[in-house]
């Protein structure tokens, strides 16, 4: 997801030329600056960029990002030392009129940068210019401010160089490491964006890409990368640090990432990405609904960046979002539709495949989720998804004997990251299995084999609080709830991880206060659970958590605690924003009130779509088997006849 954000997407625009008498700002693209200066020559892409960057600083002209093009040149296969290439992908990206360029030494020392712009509807060159330099700064500072001259606008202040850095040699290898990372070559965009930033460590982009180009093989050099890229965007230009900012908030999962999104929305509406980072901040706050429009919004915005293959797509980030509030609705048939239009539009795209054969499997249509399986797994069997499916089929399908085998085999192949989170899943399979004292010697032999990890890597600093997770789910199944509530506040008042922000911390925080409130009530710790109701509520001020849980489900555990029943079914119902992927011990309390008060077919009701949800996740609190044995006594008190009963929810069937 992080890394397919990076992609500054436009709205097209038909490559019509906006009228002069509209006010309209242009939308321009920077194409291929032919180098003539011989063997000193290889400076294209770095000036390219500086002056799509420079133009940006400008509210009267929207311009096209060099890293667009990039990705645009790379999914058609077309070279980027080629000027015609440049047209194709420029006109795709919605702009008007393309800047392109030669660039010569003088004889004197000095640098000679010609320039044109062209109309690409029709071919026409619009104007043409010369400037001078001594270097490709001063040369992109010139033509930034003839250029805009041209449109009847005004330079920026100061030098490109202010935002983005002064060192030639760092400019160079950024670009080559965002063309690398386009091209889909990690291990060699992620070597020279290193580079970059050591040749200027205070180079906000270098170290955003170098940050997303590192998540899928160094999560915590990654993070730290996106934390020094957030620090640095303070000296970037405007448009570039409401970027950062709003990536970092969204891989956190941050508050602060509706104002930044509705600011890049508000300050550069042609940006695909605003819409998208206004859709996750919905989503962060629980807000299934409004989040549905805004991810459908971007992608339509989007439509003719999918292109082919499988490398970074806004529009697939967009699609796999939109069909996670679609489950999170409860609206598998439109989330089938989402994703039958994923692999329509990239057939070559494994995650897509790999959606489709999910969303299927939950709606039981087996023979068609095998064979959407099959062809994720042709074209990326690494894949994540693609390599868990048969997990993911066998809890769907309830054999859990068949999950053991899985787990098992899985703890002694692949990296060792993979084989300690086999045994972290295995917890959860002896838990569905009801194996509670082998799941628990599981879940402490995970948390062993992470403080060792750690141990040998002290940079990392100390192991996240989740690893002790396991083991305070399986006290409280087996009976032991102030041992459970024990460990969720050392996992509260654990230290800020390496890399982690301290907004993401105070909501993990929050998050694991409530599962100490959890315990605490499950144990008649009333004492307890209101000093942990008052812990909750203040971390949720600090952090400016907004979803609907931090509020009401602290408020429904104090009512059953007083006796006010139905009190309590108010705020859970209202603490509860997902049906399918809520907290599944919130539904479980809610439905075993509402049996208690005679209402057995809104207990029903309210347990169904927990077992449309998953494994892992805020449903990871409660097993399937234990769903299904509330049900029945759910079921099995229903007195008259009911929909539900109809279709074949039956005691029996439960």
């Amino acid at each position: 997801l992080l890394a397919a954000l990076v992609v500054p997407t436009q709205r097209r625009g038909g490559g019509a030329e906006p009228a002069a008498d509209t006010g309209a700002p242009p939308v321009v693209a920077v194409g291929l600056v032919a180098d003539f200066r011989g063997p000193a020559g290889g400076a294209s892409r770095p000036l390219t960029d500086m002056l799509a960057t420079n133009l940006a600083r400008v509210a009267g002209v929207q311009v096209i990002s060099s890293a667009r093009l990039q990705e645009l040149l790379q999914r058609s296969g077309a070279a980027d030392t080629v000027a015609g290439s440049f047209v194709g992908a420029a006109r795709q990206a919605g702009a008007g009129e393309l800047i392109d360029g030669t660039l010569y030494a003088r004889g004197d020392g000095t640098l000679r940068l010609d320039l044109r712009r062209v109309h690409l509807a029709s071919g026409a060159v619009r104007a043409a210019l010369t400037v001078e330099g001594r270097d490709l700064f001063a040369l992109a500072d010139s033509g930034t401010a003839q250029l805009l001259r041209g449109m009847r606008l005004d330079a920026p202040r100061g030098s490109v160089a202010d935002v983005t850095t002064r060192s030639e040699t760092a400019y160079r290898l950024y670009t080559e490491g965002v063309r690398a990372y386009y091209a889909g070559d990690l291990a060699t965009a992620s070597r020279l964006l290193g580079e970059s930033r050591r040749a200027d460590s205070t180079f906000a982009m270098a170290a955003l890409y170098h940050a997303v180009s590192l998540y899928s093989s160094d999560w915590p050099a990654a993070a730290s990368a996106m934390e020094r890229a957030s620090v640095l965007a303070e000296r970037a230009s405007e448009r570039d640090r409401l970027f950062i900012r709003s990536l970092r908030a969204a891989g956190g999962q941050l508050p602060e990432l509706a104002p930044l999104a509705d600011s890049l929305v508000a300050r550069y509406p042609a940006l695909v990405e605003g819409y998208y980072f206004r859709g996750e901040a919905a989503q962060i706050g629980g807000d299934y609904l409004r989040a549905r429009p805004l991810y459908e919004r971007a992608i339509a915005m989007d439509s003719l960046g999918v292109g082919t293959g499988a490398g970074p797509c806004i529009t697939c980030s967009a699609m796999n979002s939109l069909i996670g509030v679609l489950h999170a609705a409860d609206s598998l048939p439109a989330a089938l539709r989402v994703a039958r239009r994923w692999v329509r539009l990239r057939p070559d795209d494994a995650q897509g495949w790999s959606r489709l054969a999910e969303v299927l499997g939950r709606l039981g249509r087996w023979p068609e989720a095998e064979q959407a399986h099959l062809q994720a797994l042709t074209l990326g069997p690494g894949l994540e998804s693609v390599r868990l499916f048969p997990m993911f089929r066998a809890y769907r399908k309830h054999d859990f004997v068949e999950a053991e085998r899985l787990t098992r085999a899985a703890m002694g192949i692949g990296t060792a990251t993979q084989r300690t989170e086999a045994v972290s899943t295995l917890t959860t399979v002896l838990r569905y299995q009801g194996r509670l004292r082998e799941a628990l010697d599981a879940a402490r032999r995970y948390h062993a084999l992470q403080l060792a990890a750690y141990r040998g890597h002290p940079e990392l600093g100390t192991p996240p609080v989740n690893t002790r997770l396991e083991e305070a789910i399986v006290l409280l199944e087996a009976g032991r709830p102030l041992e459970s509530a024990r460990i969720f506040e050392e996992m509260a008042a654990a230290p800020r991880l390496v890399g982690q922000t301290p907004a993401g911390r105070l909501r993990q925080r929050a998050w694991t206060l409530s599962h100490a409130m959890t315990a605490r009530a499950a144990g008649g710790d009333t004492a307890g659970l209101r000093a942990r109701a008052g812990e909750l509520e203040a971390t949720r001020r600090e952090a400016g958590l907004t979803h609907p849980h931090y509020r009401h489900y602290p408020a429904g555990l104090l009512a059953i605690a007083r006796g006010d029943t139905a009190g309590a079914i108010t705020e859970l119902r209202a603490g509860i924003a997902s049906w399918t992927v809520g907290y599944s011990r919130a539904t479980m309390t809610l439905a075993r009130l509402l049996l208690a008060t005679g209402r057995p077919a809104e207990a029903v009701a309210a347990l169904q779509p927990v077992l449309r949800g998953d494994v892992e996740g805020q449903t990871l609190y409660l097993t399937f088997p234990a769903v299904h044995e509330a049900r029945v006594g759910a079921v099995g008190a229903i007195r008259s006849p009911q929909p539900a009963a109809a279709a074949g929810d039956s005691a029996a069937a439960h």
